[in-house]
């Protein structure tokens, strides 16, 4: 099943504690970043576009993996993630074992002005992914969610794009997206926004399986611009 973001925009503020941390869709692969990179720095609250990566690199491009074949089995686990606005991630397991690969590729952005802003923040990228059955059943999957944490670690959003079970069977897709979100940040308050991909297989012995999802020509627009001020609310007392 896939589920494409950009008829859904979400709204968060940065700058509140929320307690729904996971508001706008499910999945939790690839949601912690094992390296924080320094935000890029908006130093004036004009209004402006950010386009990633044409003006800057991606400062996140993470590519974990891990796999453990099974007593008669070969596993194999790759993945990768370039600045430049491509990732991809495989796992293959034949005769028994477990293949689990993964990316992050986004970028993070700091308030350095005394205004609060609005971020709207549109990614579009191109996709295509495909799930090979030898011998099943098999359990796993492949998938790819968009996330925004905060600098102060707290998870604000977790936005599943698309997601597809091993245990459905044999399959390949590709195409084209987009999603969009805005962000609203106080001063001084920061935040990551960024794209997980993930691909795990799970297989027991005697089966085999493989899947792999990659990302192409991904593309991060930040469109800057002071937020509106809000008025109190007038004393209606007599």
């Amino acid at each position: 099943m896939r589920i494409p973001l950009g008829h859904n925009p979400c709204r968060f503020n940065a700058a509140l504690l929320l307690a729904a941390a996971t508001g706008c869709g499910g999945g939790s692969f690839g949601s912690e970043l094992a390296v924080r990179p320094s935000p890029l720095d908006i130093k004036r609250p004009d209004e402006s576009v950010i386009r990633i990566p044409a003006d800057h690199k991606f400062s996140i491009a993470l590519a974990p993996a891990q796999h453990a074949a099974g007593l008669d089995g070969v596993a194999a686990a790759d993945s990768h993630a370039s600045r430049d606005g491509a990732a991809d991630a495989s796992a293959k397991v034949e005769r028994g074992g477990k293949g689990d690969a993964g990316f992050q590729l986004g970028h993070g952005f700091r308030n350095d002005t005394d205004r609060q802003l609005d971020l709207s923040l549109r990614v579009k990228y191109a996709y295509d992914f495909a799930i090979e059955i030898a011998q099943g059943p098999a359990k796993g999957s492949t998938g790819l969610n968009l996330y925004a944490r905060n600098h102060r670690g707290l998870l604000l959003r977790s936005v599943v794009l698309l997601t597809q079970s091993l245990e459905e069977g044999a399959t390949s897709r590709s195409g084209q997206d987009a999603a969009s979100l805005v962000v609203t940040l106080a001063p001084g308050d920061a935040v990551d926004v960024f794209l997980a991909g993930q691909a795990l297989v799970d297989v027991s012995d005697g089966r085999s399986a493989s899947c792999r999802i990659r990302l192409s020509d991904v593309q991060l627009e930040a469109a800057v611009r002071p937020a509106p001020i809000v008025q109190p609310a007038a004393d209606s007392r007599p």
